[in-house]
Formats: structure tokens, sequence, C-alpha cells
């Protein structure tokens, strides 16, 4: 029950507009502050009674159950959000609910939310049995806090508790690119066996595509679908994104890669129709396993205790063609949000060829000083000389 000796003070901060209203919430010993939206003292000490009064009699905006909450963002937050979006909320809720077990949605304080935070990273998957990554922590933090931000918009809640997800290396990938050898060797290992075409056509579009995982499972030679393979006449392929399947709520068309565009064109016309790649799995999910389990077959290893997986086949092919186009161009072909993803990860060259264009350039040069010099040149190619060997 909530003490009756609550106050709700009015007071004016610097740098702030409007007058505050201030107090100590009992449920967690912690000072609370939200914003009079007046200039006016009088009002805001009339709105401070109001909320005092709603404080005391426990009807405060921020006590209503967790159970209502989650039914009303479901209803109203996700209106017009893709399922796959709504599924990540779902989960990211099911987590909390876990761990926290919370009854109001005012339980969410930022003590209990590093909890949540440090258990959920230290808890280990049912499936693979090791501990959650500190990408799929951080996914489900993200969309705790989106939830929050929401309901503090609505006045759910007095303040926006803080989520703070796992610190990530911003330089890093969290597989790598793998080898053409490499490449062939997962294609070898599937040879003679019953699904073996299957999965090697699979393996080699992700290779040539850099579609990733979900893509590729959705990808449809069929119009009106999310996500569609279009082959021109003169050769050259795209992808048809309907707005249904795009966080923007717009339809897009995107390049494909020369490469992929005659993989595509390998397919008969006549045979064009449904899923591009015809898997004997249901979810993209299992098609995933697949691909890992060929990489650990193959022994393609792309980390400490990591084999190859379907993303690292579309590192590949952004490594790839990070050589040959500009960033603006690389952005569109991986289909990257912003242009920093790309110039961070893929606009790079492997240090061993790096070191061979800067052998190139220095025999060469040095090919071009043995002609006869004499004079200036001579004595400033000779004090450069005295300098790298100082």
């Amino acid at each position: 029950m909530i003490p009756t000796q609550l106050n709700v003070h009015v007071l004016a901060e610097k740098g702030r507009k409007f007058l505050q209203l201030r107090w100590t919430d009992p449920s967690i010993g912690q000072v609370r502050k939200r914003s009079a939206k007046t200039v006016n003292r009088r009002e805001a000490e009339r709105a401070a009674a109001k909320l005092e009064k709603e404080l005391r009699a426990g009807c405060a905006p921020d006590a209503i159950k967790w159970d209502e909450f989650r039914q009303r963002h479901e209803a109203e937050a996700r209106r017009g959000l893709a399922k796959r979006t709504c599924d990540a909320y779902d989960v990211a809720f099911d987590h909390l609910e876990r761990v926290l077990k919370p009854r109001f949605l005012r339980d969410l304080t930022p003590a209990n939310l590093s909890k949540f935070v440090t258990e959920l990273a230290a808890e280990k998957s049912e499936r693979t049995k090791k501990t959650r990554s500190h990408q799929t922590v951080a996914m489900n933090c993200r969309h705790i806090k989106a939830a929050l931000r929401w309901a503090y918009s609505l006045g759910l809640l007095t303040f926006t508790p803080k989520v703070t997800p796992p610190k990530l290396s911003n330089d890093t990938m969290k597989g790598r690119a793998i080898t053409a050898e490499e490449y062939e060797r997962m294609l070898s290992v599937q040879s003679g066996r019953k699904d073996a075409a299957t999965w090697q056509r699979f393996i080699t579009g992700l290779w040539w595509s850099g579609l990733r995982l979900s893509e590729a499972f959705r990808l449809s030679w069929d119009p009106d679908v999310e996500l569609q393979a279009v082959l021109r006449p003169d050769g050259r392929a795209f992808l048809k994104f309907g707005a249904g399947s795009q966080k923007a709520k717009r339809a897009e068309l995107w390049p494909c890669a020369p490469e992929f565009a005659l993989f595509l064109a390998e397919t008969p016309e006549a045979e064009r129709t449904g899923a591009v790649f015809e898997l004997p799995v249901e979810t993209a999910e299992a098609a995933g396993r697949k691909v890992s389990a060929i990489g650990s077959k193959a022994g393609v290893l792309v980390g400490p205790g990591k084999t190859a997986s379907a993303h690292d086949l579309r590192r590949s092919f952004g490594t790839r063609w990070s050589k040959r186009v500009m960033p603006a161009v690389l952005q569109r072909l991986m289909r990257h949000k912003s242009i920093q993803t790309s110039l961070r990860f893929y606009v790079w060259h492997d240090a061993d060829e790096m070191a061979g264009q800067l052998w190139d350039a220095y025999k060469a040069s040095q090919d071009a000083h043995k002609s006869p010099i004499s004079g200036p040149t001579k004595q400033i190619r000779q004090q450069a000389i005295d300098v790298t060997h100082c």
C-alpha cells in the first residue's frame, strides 16, 4: 500500500522550460520527476496535488499491471509492424517474464532490468546448450527499451527506465568471409547424398547472391509476394521487395550481382514458378542449421568453436565486391541501411594482398630509380635514403 506521507513537490530546474514535479517512489526508494507542463506555479501546485492523490490511492499511470500493459502493447504499439518484429517483441517479453516475473509495469526498475540483462546473458540456450551471444541479448534489450519508451510517451510510466545491453565491438564480425576453397569444400561434402543437389544449389545461391538466410528462404519467382526474383530479358536480375516485407513499409527494387543473375538464368523459363530454392525444410532457421551442419562437416572454422554458416557466405560475397565497387554501390548491393555498415565491415583488403601491392609499388619505384640521375634529384634521393636508415 502507498504510504499516506508521500508528498509531491514543485521545483524549478535550470535548463528546463517547465516546472517539475518531484517525489520519492516508496516502492523502489528512488526520486522521480515529471514535467508539470506549465510555468505557472499555481497550476503546477494543482498538478502536484492531483498526482499526489493518485499516487497515494495507488492509481497512478505506472500502477498498470504488466499483463494489461502487454495486451495493450500488442493491440496498439504493434499495429502495422512486420510479423517478425512482433515475434521479436513476444520473445523479449517472454524472457522478461521468466526472469523478473513482473506484476506491475513499474516493477521494471533500472535495478531489475540490470538483473534481467545479466541473467539473460548468463543463461544457456535449451537448443544449443551455449550461453546467448551478446548480439542476441542486445536485440532483446532494444525491443524492451522501445516498449518502455512507448509506455512513457502515453503516460503509462513517469520515467523511462534505462536498459543497458552488453557492449559490443563495432569493428568485428561474429564470423568471417570464407575462402573459395572452403566454399568448394562445403559443396563437396554433400556429394553422394540423397538431397545433395538441393543443398549444393542453395549454398551456391548464397555464395553468388549475398542474400540473408531469411531472404533466400522467402525468395520466389511469383509476383505479388514478399520477395520476388525478377529476371529481365537483357539478363539483369533484381530483388523486388513488397511493402509488407520492409520495415520502411514501401516496395523497393534492388540490383543483383551479375553472377547471381547468371545463376538464376540457369532455371528454364517454364520452371520459374514458386520458391527459387525448393528446400526440404519448413523454416529458415532449419535451413540455417543445415548449412551450419554442412560447414561443420567440411571443417570450415570461422571463429573459436564456430563453423561456417549461411551468413558467412554473405560475408564472402560482401568482401569480394568491396574490392570491385565503391562503398555507395556496395551499400546498395548488400542492402545495408547505413553506409557506415558497409564501410566498417567490408571496405578493407586482406593484409597479405595489401602487402603484395606495397611490394609491387616498391619494386616498380626501385626499377625506375635505376636510370642515371645526377644533380639535385640525386642529392634529394640520397637524403631520403639516409633518413630511412636512421
